[in-house]
């Protein structure tokens, strides 16, 4: 049926009071004829806009006849198009993970000679789709330093290293306090390696003679060090991989026959290991509550000492002028308070899936 209205022409359908009336929502350039069909399985009925039950509904949009035409808006030329995404509630996720509650967009744009939309173009255009966030919360790729307390982020990737050659001269803080670790003197920089870790990620290679990165900033107890590397090439008993920004303050070195890990802030604790392999260790500095974790093996858990870290050292004791040691180093990321409960549990499954490990 055909009816005149003071806006135009408009085709009236009848359709079963189930049915869906797109109304004018969609627009034909030329003679086109635009269909939708709606489709919902599972249990409950649903429609656009509203869903009783738990359905999944599936939306087609197709086009026919002579005509350039567009579903959503008409565009001719050089046209952007829009979708706006909305998520219910906090926490709410589409397009990748979304922590909080933010809110997403897809923008499609078109360029060139023709009309274009989304799954169909005339003429010749090109198509891009670009994502964007705004608002409250986090989205992927999480990293450590998003969670609470974070006081250094120390990952070696293309984007945060500052090279002298093949060299390192610093590694940027990633939390954004500005806590970079650095070595101004050229013959004690450590070499970058830019694959061949863990899921053939880049680390930074120290070489047990002279050579450290450090930063000095105010840190106190507690402290939780995470770590991930390889703690030694070629094992040498009581040389250090990590310290505070004082000497034997936050200090993660090296026990062999057999292979430990050594914890000290004034006493020791010690863990079983392999020194020479890629790993992830997990130690807490807090006096008689310390404890050390390496890969998903039990904490060994007793009294670290009272050393008050003062900041991180890399390859050596955090005076910076002994027991240097050899590590191959992946990530280091200090918190001023311990990691549990859901933030250990995200940090645990941010290793799994960088590194495999």
């Amino acid at each position: 049926m055909i009816e005149w209205r003071p806006r135009g022409w408009r085709m009236l359908e009848w359709r079963p009071s189930v049915g869906l009336d797109v109304g004018g929502a969609l627009l034909a350039v030329g003679a086109g004829t635009i269909a939708v069909a709606l489709s919902t399985t599972g249990a409950g009925a649903a429609h656009l806009g509203q869903a009783i039950g738990a359905p999944t509904q599936t939306v087609t949009v197709s086009t026919s006849g002579a005509g350039a035409t567009a579903p959503f808006m008409a565009a001719a030329g050089a046209a952007t198009q829009s979708v706006a995404l909305g998520t219910v509630g906090a926490g709410s996720a589409h397009l990748g993970t979304a922590i909080g509650a933010p809110t997403q967009t897809i923008g499609l744009a078109t360029v060139g000679a023709g009309a274009a939309h989304l799954g169909q173009a005339a003429g010749a255009p090109t198509q891009t789709i670009s994502f964007a966030t705004a608002g409250a919360g986090v989205t992927a790729p999480f990293r450590l330093h998003d969670l609470p307390n974070c006081v250094v982020s120390i990952r070696p990737r293309v984007a945060t290293v500052t090279l002298n050659g093949a060299d390192v001269s610093q590694v940027d803080d990633e939390t954004g306090l500005g806590h970079h670790v650095v070595q101004a003197t050229a013959s004690k920089q450590p070499l970058w390696v830019a694959s061949g870790g863990p899921n053939n990620k880049s680390y930074v290679e120290f070489d047990g003679v002279d050579e450290s990165l450090r930063a000095a900033f105010t840190l106190a107890k507690p402290a939780h060090v995470f770590f991930v590397g390889k703690p030694s090439v070629a094992p040498n008993a009581n040389d250090y991989f990590i310290d505070g920004g004082t000497a034997g303050t936050m200090a993660l070195g090296l026990a062999v026959v057999p292979d430990r890990i050594i914890q000290y802030a004034g006493a020791f604790l010690y863990a079983a290991t392999t020194l020479t392999n890629f790993q992830r260790i997990n130690a807490l500095f807090n006096g008689a509550s310390s404890f050390e974790q390496v890969n998903a093996g039990a904490p060994v858990t007793g009294n670290a000492g009272a050393g008050v870290p003062g900041g991180l050292t890399i390859g050596a004791f955090g005076d910076e002028a002994q027991r240097w040691a050899d590590p191959q180093v992946c990530e280091v990321v200090v918190f001023s308070a311990e990691v549990t409960g859901n933030a250990k549990t995200l940090a645990t499954w941010y290793v799994a899936t960088e590194y495999s490990l």
